[in-house]
C-alpha cells in the first residue's frame, strides 16, 4: 500500500493593482506603434517626428515653467547663492566661473560642455562671472518672463 501524500496548501491569489495612467498610456502608445507587419519608411519618419517633437516639448517645459516666471526667480537665487559662496570661500575672480560651472547638472551641464567645446576650455574658463550670468540668463530665462517680473516689481 502506498503512503498517502500530505495535502498541498494553495496560495491565495495575489491582488494586482491596476496600471497607472502613465503606464497605460505608454502601453497604448506602444501597442499602436508595434505590429507584426513591417513599418513603411513614411510611418517610421512620422513616428520619429512625433517622438522628437514630444522630447523637445518636454525639454522646453522646465525652461518655460508654465509662464509663471519661476525659472527667473530660481536662477536669480542661484546667482545670489554662488556669490555668497564666492565671498565666504574667498574665491578669486579668475576661479569663479570654474567653481560655479562645476556645480552644474542636467541640461545646464550639457549646455556648458557644448559651450566649452565650441570655444575651447581655456576661453570658456577665461570669461568673468558677469559674462557667465548674462549667458545663463539669455539661455534659461525667456525675455518675456523677465519683462513680466520687472513690471510686477
Amino acid at each position: 500500500m502506498r503512503p498517502r501524500r500530505a495535502p498541498v496548501a494553495r496560495r491565495a491569489p495575489v491582488a494586482r493593482r491596476a496600471p497607472s495612467a502613465r503606464t497605460a498610456n505608454n502601453l497604448a502608445r506602444n501597442a499602436s506603434t508595434t505590429t507584426d507587419a513591417p513599418m513603411s519608411a513614411a510611418a517610421i519618419n512620422q513616428l520619429m517626428e512625433t517622438r522628437v517633437a514630444e522630447a523637445l516639448a518636454n525639454q522646453e517645459q522646465p525652461r518655460n515653467n508654465g509662464g509663471n516666471g519661476d525659472g527667473v526667480v530660481v536662477l536669480s537665487q542661484w546667482f545670489e547663492k554662488m556669490e555668497s559662496v564666492f565671498h565666504i570661500s574667498n574665491c578669486a575672480p579668475e576661479n569663479q566661473v570654474k567653481f560655479a560651472t562645476c556645480t552644474f547638472i542636467g541640461n545646464a551641464l550639457t549646455w556648458w560642455n557644448s559651450h566649452k567645446k565650441a570655444v575651447t576650455q581655456d576661453v570658456a574658463y577665461a570669461m568673468d562671472w558677469k559674462e557667465l550670468k548674462k549667458m545663463m540668463t539669455v539661455k534659461y530665462c525667456p525675455r518675456g518672463e523677465i519683462k513680466k517680473l520687472e513690471i510686477e516689481l
